[in-house]
């Protein structure tokens, strides 16, 4: 897969249409020379102006393995992103990327893509699912990434049958249905009828209750006190006032990291209280700062990081990175030192920018390439935690941990209920799920039970093994 900076769809036209542009493909050894004219696609309405329908930044083009664009692939990306109300480029070239690896597949192999031959194994859907899964028994690639590889070719070939792009000698798989089990926003089970296919990998969940993680979204692993207090102590020792306000950020509210990082300085303007223990601020559609799913949401940020929030934005470190900013960058509370986000907004990348090089937009990789190579070995060598590993959004499950267990100890005090501990942490988490909520609730509790288990059992090995030895000197 290979990504366009800038891409605008074109037509071919006569010499004298009006914005014919001359494209001459130049001689080769197995070809003459050839002339064409081409001009730019205009608005479904016929106005060359307003929305720019046919003008993307950062588009996947599908390849072979020669190198060449694979048509049939590239238009189904096309007609994707056309068909979406709010296209999201990185899920595109996802697919892009999942299409080039099976084109590379039949390529390889020698497999024609659109050949469906009578025996069911030898066609190219089924041997590439079976060859994918060996890849995955060998540890080459993850189960998840061969799942979505496989969903992506058969939305494909949905869409080639959908279109008659192709005829199909035989269909590339066998559809059957399935009752899945699905959790509703207040954690009830209920059953979702669904078509599926024999094509489909399947793999079992292994959800452990007792692991040291959290799955929010992701497996999250929750800070210890210790390594709270560490983390901090190491942002401020690296002196950038950047990465400590985002981290701290996310640490008091909870907040993932496009949120954080496409926060606004507009925000920040109003005064506030000193007797305000929190501010509110909304961010979502319509704020100018994303979440996850474009839900609305209210973060509650503590009166005191506010304020230095409102210092530092009237900084001179600050105002230097502004005047380096072109006006859409501007109101970004955190540029880079040349300018530029450390997160392009979803606004933003939806306005089709002419004079992108880009390849990828800004998603945080400077504040992840941050933890990566300063925090993370400054508190390994410094500290002397040697084994620490740390990754930005375990601050969100270290959050929801420490909310939890303020909550709890309300509830122990007799000042609360359970109930009313596990709606106050799933609004403030912004979990549709409340089963995803109970997973803190439990959290500690079941890590307690397990470290407790270990102990036992390592000194149950430690005394039979002792025993053991002991036996086998008297047999010597």
């Amino acid at each position: 897969m290979i990504v366009l900076p800038t891409f605008f769809l074109t037509e071919l036209c006569d010499e004298t249409d009006d914005g014919a542009l001359k494209v001459t493909i130049p001689e080769s050894p197995n070809s003459k020379a050839k002339t064409y004219y081409r001009r730019k696609v205009k608005n479904d309405n016929g106005s060359s102006c307003c929305i720019r329908l046919h003008e993307y930044n950062f588009f996947p083009v599908v390849v072979s393995s020669n190198g060449a664009p694979w048509p049939e692939a590239n238009l189904y990306i096309l007609r994707k992103l056309e068909s979406l109300v709010k296209p999201s480029m990185s899920t595109l070239q996802l697919v892009a990327a999942d299409l080039t690896d099976y084109k590379s597949f039949v390529d390889n192999e020698g497999i024609e893509p659109f050949v469906f031959p009578k025996r069911k194994l030898l066609r190219p859907t089924y041997r590439y699912r079976n060859s994918s899964i060996i890849k995955a028994q060998a540890g080459e690639v993850s189960l998840n990434t061969i799942k979505r590889r496989v969903a992506s070719v058969i939305s494909f070939y949905n869409w080639v049958q959908k279109e008659s792009i192709e005829q199909l000698e035989n269909p590339p798989w066998t559809e059957k249905t399935v009752y899945m089990p699905i959790n509703s926003t207040y954690g009830s089970s209920l059953i979702r009828k669904v078509r599926s296919t024999d094509l489909s990998i399947k793999s079992v969940e292994n959800k452990n209750p007792y692991s040291e993680r959290i799955l929010d979204g992701s497996e999250l692993k929750p800070l210890t006190p210790d390594e709270q207090l560490i983390l901090f102590k190491t942002l401020n020792d690296l002196c950038n006032p950047e990465m400590t306000l985002v981290h701290l950020i996310a640490f008091y509210t909870g907040a993932r990291i496009q949120t954080v990082l496409t926060l606004r300085i507009s925000i920040f303007h109003k005064t506030v209280s000193h007797t305000t223990k929190e501010v509110r601020v909304k961010v979502g559609p319509g704020t100018g700062v994303d979440t996850k799913n474009d839900k609305l949401m209210t973060l509650f940020i503590p009166t005191q990081l506010f304020e230095k929030i409102q210092t530092y934005v009237s900084c001179s470190r600050a105002c230097k990175r502004r005047t380096l900013a072109i006006a859409d960058h501007s109101d970004y509370l955190f540029l880079t030192n040349r300018g530029a986000p450390y997160y392009d907004a979803k606004s933003q990348l939806s306005v089709f920018d002419e004079h992108n090089t880009k390849k990828r937009p800004n998603n945080g990789q400077g504040v992840r390439q941050f933890i990566s190579k300063s925090l993370i070995p400054q508190i390994r060598k410094i500290h002397g935690f040697e084994n620490f590993t740390f990754k930005f959004h375990d601050l969100r499950a270290t959050y929801g941990l420490n909310l939890t267990d303020n909550q709890l100890e309300l509830v122990r005090k007799g000042n609360s209920n359970l109930f009313k501990a596990r709606e106050f942490v799933r609004a403030r988490m912004g979990h549709a799920s409340a089963s995803t909520t109970d997973l803190y609730l439990q959290y500690r509790d079941n890590v307690s039970l397990i470290r407790q288990s270990q102990l036992s059992y390592e000194e149950y090995i430690q005394a039979l093994a002792q025993k053991t030895l002991g036996a086998l000197h008297d047999i010597c």
